[in-house]
């Protein structure tokens, strides 16, 4: 498997960059780099370092669907009922099953089914 290159917004807790970490995955995190960066921003910088993006935050469902900004692939996670371990392995499982065709794609995580939509967005 090629290797996860993956940028964690800062609503996304420590737990995930753990497991990540753990995994072997590059992680960074908008916690430790910038927290109040604007999504704009973030989006920016995912695609500037070639990361997957992943957030908690709709808001960058805009950025791509509607503003049509590019990006190196994007995972929204919509589990709000999980506590954060539980989130950060369910994401983790889903990243080793699927992370090479999320690589610049917009997907999301809801009521743990992933979506990956199938038209790569130019970056």
């Amino acid at each position: 498997m090629r290797e996860m290159r993956i940028l964690l917004d800062a609503c996304v807790g420590y737990d995930v960059e753990s497991v990540l970490t753990e995994l072997g995955a590059d992680v960074a995190h908008m916690l430790r780099i910038s927290p109040s960066m604007p999504d704009r921003q973030v989006l920016a910088l995912a695609t500037d370092t070639n990361r997957l993006l992943i957030t908690l935050d709709v808001r960058f469902s805009d950025l791509v669907f509607v503003h049509g900004l590019p990006h190196a692939g994007v995972l929204l996670v919509r589990e709000p009922g999980l506590v954060p371990a539980r989130r950060a392995i369910l994401v983790c499982d889903i990243l080793q099953a699927h992370y090479p065709s999320m690589v610049g794609r917009f997907s999301t995580l809801s009521r743990g089914r992933l979506r990956i939509h199938q038209r790569a967005l130019s970056r």
